[in-house]
C-alpha cells in the first residue's frame, strides 16, 4: 500500500468529534441540573402535592388491610388479637414507608438562586465555554487546581449559582489553560510523486469527502494513526454519553413532560388521581368497620 498522510482531514475530523462530545456532555448536563429540578418543581406544583396526598392514602388502606389479615390469622389460632403489637409493627412500617414517599418526592431538589432570562443566559455560556476547555473527558491535562475548581464550576452550575460560576470561571481562565490547538500540516509522502497523486492530494485538500473514502486505500503515518485513535475515542465517548441522555429522557420526571405540558391530558390525570381518592377512601371506611366488628367480636 502506499504512504499518504491525512493529517489536515484526521484534523477536522478529531475538532468534529470532540465538538460533538462537549455537545453531548453539555446537554447531559443541563437535563440533570436545569431541567430536571426545574421540571419536578413544576410536577409537585400542578400534580405533586395532590398525588401525593393518595399515595399517603392509598399506603393506609394497605396498612389497615394488613391489620384485619393479622387480627384474622389470631382469630384462626383461636389466640387474642395483641393489637399494641399489630400497631407498633404497622406504624414501623408506616414510617419507613413515609420516608420513602418523602425522600422521592424531594430527590434532586436542589436550593436553586433565582435567576432573570438574560442571567440564565448568561449562566449557560460560562458554562459552555468551562465544558468546552476544562472538562476532564476531553482534558487530559488539567492540574489539580483545575480539576477542582472545574467540580466548583459544576456544582455552582448545578445551584444555578451564577456569582460563583462567574468567580470560577474567571479563576480558570486566567490560570492560561484555554484547550490545546490541533496544528495540522499536510504534506504528501515521498513515495507518492506520481501526477495522479498531486491531483488526488489536491483534490483532498477541497474534498474530505474523498479523504475519507480513500483512508483505507493507504498505509497511515504514525501521525495519523494517532488522531485515528483520538477520533475514535470521542466518537465512542459521545455514544456513550447519548446511551445516557437517552436514558435519562425515558425516566421521571421527563416521560411526565408531555402531561404537565399538555391540558388535557393533565386534566384526564387529574381526574384519575380523584378517582383513586375516592376509591381508596371507600376502601379505608369498609376496611375500618370490618376491624371495629372483629375486636367487638
Amino acid at each position: 500500500m502506499l504512504e499518504q498522510t491525512y493529517l489536515t482531514w484526521l484534523g477536522k475530523e478529531v475538532s468534529a468529534a470532540k465538538y460533538a462530545l462537549l455537545v453531548a456532555l453539555e446537554k447531559k448536563d443541563n437535563l440533570l441540573y436545569i431541567e430536571e429540578p426545574e421540571l419536578k418543581e413544576e410536577y409537585m406544583q400542578k400534580i405533586g402535592i395532590y398525588e401525593e396526598q393518595i399515595l399517603k392514602l392509598e399506603l393506609e388502606v394497605s396498612l389497615q388491610e394488613k391489620k384485619k389479615l393479622l387480627m384474622q390469622k389470631a382469630i384462626n389460632r383461636r389466640e387474642p388479637i395483641d393489637l399494641e403489637a399489630i400497631e407498633k409493627q404497622l406504624e414501623e412500617e408506616r414510617t419507613k414507608q413515609l420516608h420513602r414517599l418523602s425522600e422521592t418526592y424531594k430527590a434532586g431538589m436542589h436550593q436553586k438562586e433565582t435567576l432573570t432570562a438574560e442571567e440564565k443566559e448568561e449562566l449557560q455560556t460560562l458554562y459552555k465555554e468551562v465544558v468546552r476547555d476544562f472538562h476532564p473527558e476531553v482534558r487530559s491535562d488539567m492540574t489539580d487546581t483545575e480539576k477542582c475548581l472545574y467540580e466548583k464550576a459544576l456544582e455552582a452550575y448545578k445551584r444555578q449559582n451564577l456569582e460563583g460560576l462567574r468567580l470560577i470561571h474567571d479563576m480558570l481562565f486566567q490560570s492560561g489553560g484555554e484547550g490545546i490547538p490541533i496544528e495540522i500540516t499536510f504534506t504528501v509522502s515521498e513515495m507518492s510523486e506520481t501526477e495522479t497523486l498531486k491531483e488526488i492530494a489536491k483534490e483532498m485538500m477541497e474534498d474530505y469527502s474523498l479523504a475519507a473514502r480513500l483512508y483505507s486505500c493507504f498505509e497511515p503515518l504514525e501521525e495519523d494513526s494517532v488522531l485515528h485513535n483520538a477520533k475514535t475515542k470521542y466518537e465512542n465517548m459521545q455514544a456513550e454519553i447519548i446511551a445516557e441522555i437517552e436514558g435519562i429522557m425515558n425516566r421521571f420526571p421527563f416521560i411526565a413532560k408531555d402531561t404537565l405540558h399538555n391540558e388535557e391530558k393533565l386534566k384526564a390525570y387529574m381526574e384519575s388521581l380523584n378517582g383513586r381518592r375516592n376509591l381508596a377512601k371507600e376502601r379505608l371506611e369498609e376496611l375500618q368497620d370490618e376491624i371495629e366488628t372483629m375486636i367487638g367480636a
